[in-house]
């Protein structure tokens, strides 16, 4: 369509290792942007404390989150 611009979308990548703190202050400064994101994606490398639990935790009580967003885990042995 000519003359069309779409508007673009906005990913965030977290990179997250035992730093459940720092995961939280992270995702309220992302949600606290005036342009809202579309997706945000949290790769965890393997956290031993309750990171995942505290993630899992947020998603299913903020309003803000991006509707696309779910828990998806993937566990190597």
């Amino acid at each position: 369509m000519i003359g069309y611009m779409s508007k673009p979308s906005v990913s965030v990548v977290i990179p997250i290792c035992d730093r459940r703190e720092q995961l939280a202050q992270a995702l309220a400064s992302v949600l606290q942007q005036t342009r809202p994101v579309d997706e945000i994606v949290v790769v965890d490398d393997g956290s031993t404390d309750d990171t995942r639990e505290m993630l899992v935790d947020l998603v299913g009580t903020c309003s803000k989150m991006p509707s696309t967003m779910k828990d998806v885990g993937v566990f190597l042995p």
